[in-house]
C-alpha cells in the first residue's frame, strides 16, 4: 500500500517523537478529529520507534473488538511486514509473542503478566480512560509499570475531555498535549481540503419533552431519559421525519437511548419497509458482526446502535446520522457526529437529524 501522510499526520508524528527522543517523560495525547486517520498516525509512530529501537515491545489498546481488528488491519495495510499480533477474546486471538500487540483492554487486563516488559502503550479513544486509579486502563498501566517503570503512554482521541472530569490533562493519566488539530479553524481547514466530510443539519419538528429529565453525575439519569424518549409516539414521529428528510440518503445510522429503545426503533423501521439491523451489547459477537456486514454491504439501509459503535466505527459511505439519544456529554456528542465525517466518493456530505 502506497501511503503519503497528510500534513497534520506528519506534524503529529514529528512533534510526538521529537518530544520523546528529546527526553520527554510525560504521558501525552495526540488529538486528531474523527475520520482524520489516527490509525495511520499510530502506525507511523510505531514504525519509527521499532526502526530505531527494534527490541521495544509496544501495546496498542482500545475498548471494543471492532476497533482492535480495524487498527490491526490498518497497520498491516500500511506496513505489511509489521511484527504485529492480536490479543482479543472477541476476535478469538491471543498472541503474546509479537513486538506489537493490538489488544482489547478487558482481555489484556486478565493476563497482563503474560506480556512481559512493554516499552510503549498507545490507547486509541483515550477519552475513555477514567481519572480513577481503580479503572481498568489505570490498573493495567500500573501493573505494566511494575515491570517497566520507564513505560510511556500515548493516547489518541478526537475528544480530549470527559464528562465529570473535564480536560484529560487535569488529574488523570495524561499530562501533556503532544499535538492537536481539533480546534475550530483546523477542522474547517480539513473539511475545505477534502480530508473530512462536511456535516449538514436540517431543522426537525419532532422532539422530546425534556421537562422531567433528572441529572446524576452531570448526565441524565437512565430512567428519566428512557421515559422521555422511548415512547412510541416520539419514535414514530421522528421516523416520519427521517423518511421525509433523508429519503435520498443511502446509509442511516441511528443512535438509541437504551437496548430496549434500539430494538423498538429496529422493529419500527423494518415494519415501515426499511431493511434495518441493530447492534448492542447483549448481542453475540457473531450477531454483531453479521449486522455490521449487512449494513456495510447495503443489505440493510439503516443500522440502530446502542453503545457499541459510537466510537471507532469506520464506514466512510455513511451519509445520515439520526440522533435519538439524550446526553449532556460533549465527548459523546462529538463522537456520534464523527461517524459521519469520513469522506467517500458516493456522498457529498452527511445529514444530521437531531431529535
Amino acid at each position: 500500500m502506497s501511503f503519503k501522510p497528510r500534513w497534520y499526520q506528519a506534524e503529529s508524528v514529528r512533534q510526538t517523537l521529537d518530544y520523546y527522543w528529546g527526553g520527554g517523560k510525560e504521558d501525552g495525547i495526540i488529538c486528531i478529529p474523527t475520520a482524520g486517520g489516527k490509525s495511520y498516525t499510530q502506525c507511523m509512530i510505531v514504525q519509527e520507534i521499532l526502526e530505531k529501537l527494534p527490541e521495544t515491545r509496544i501495546m496498542m489498546l482500545t475498548h471494543v473488538k471492532e476497533l482492535v481488528g480495524q487498527n490491526y488491519k490498518s497497520m498491516k495495510a500500511m506496513w505489511p511486514q509489521a511484527p504485529a499480533g492480536v490479543y482479543s477474546a472477541g476476535l478469538n486471538k491471543r498472541e503474546t509473542n509479537k513486538r506489537i500487540t493490538f489488544g482489547g483492554i478487558m482481555s489484556v487486563a486478565r493476563r497482563v503478566d503474560e506480556f512481559g516488559k512493554i516499552g510503549l502503550v498507545m490507547i486509541d479513544e483515550c477519552h475513555l480512560v477514567s481519572d480513577k486509579d481503580s479503572a481498568t486502563y489505570r490498573k493495567v498501566i500500573a501493573e505494566l509499570r511494575e515491570t517497566n517503570p520507564h513505560l510511556k503512554v500515548i493516547g489518541l482521541t478526537a475528544t480530549p475531555y470527559r464528562l465529570g472530569m473535564g480536560s484529560l490533562l487535569e488529574g488523570g493519566l495524561f499530562s501533556k498535549m503532544l499535538y492537536t488539530c481539533c480546534d475550530f479553524d483546523s477542522i474547517n481547514r480539513l473539511i475545505d481540503e477534502g480530508y473530512l466530510s462536511n456535516l449538514v443539519t436540517k431543522r426537525v419538528s419532532a422532539g422530546v419533552d425534556r421537562s422531567a429529565l433528572k441529572m446524576r453525575g452531570g448526565e441524565f439519569t437512565h430512567a428519566s431519559a428512557e421515559e422521555a424518549i422511548n415512547l412510541d409516539a416520539v419514535t414514530e414521529s421522528a421516523l416520519d421525519e427521517v423518511e421525509r428528510q433523508a429519503f435520498e440518503r443511502k446509509h442511516w445510522m441511528v443512535f438509541a437511548q437504551s437496548i430496549e429503545h434500539a430494538e423498538s426503533i429496529h422493529q419500527k423501521l423494518n415494519n415501515r419497509g426499511h431493511a434495518c439491523v441493530v447492534v448492542h451489547s447483549k448481542m453475540t459477537s457473531t450477531e454483531r458482526d453479521k449486522a455490521i456486514i449487512d449494513f456495510k454491504t447495503g443489505k440493510a439501509r439503516a443500522l440502530v446502535n446502542m453503545g457499541v459503535l459510537t466510537t471507532g466505527f469506520d464506514f466512510p459511505a455513511l451519509d445520515c446520522l439520526v440522533i435519538l439519544r439524550l446526553t449532556q456529554s460533549t465527548s459523546l456528542w462529538v463522537q456520534m457526529l464523527g461517524r459521519g465525517m469520513r469522506i467517500h466518493p458516493s456522498k457529498k456530505d452527511c445529514l444530521v437529524l437531531d431529535f
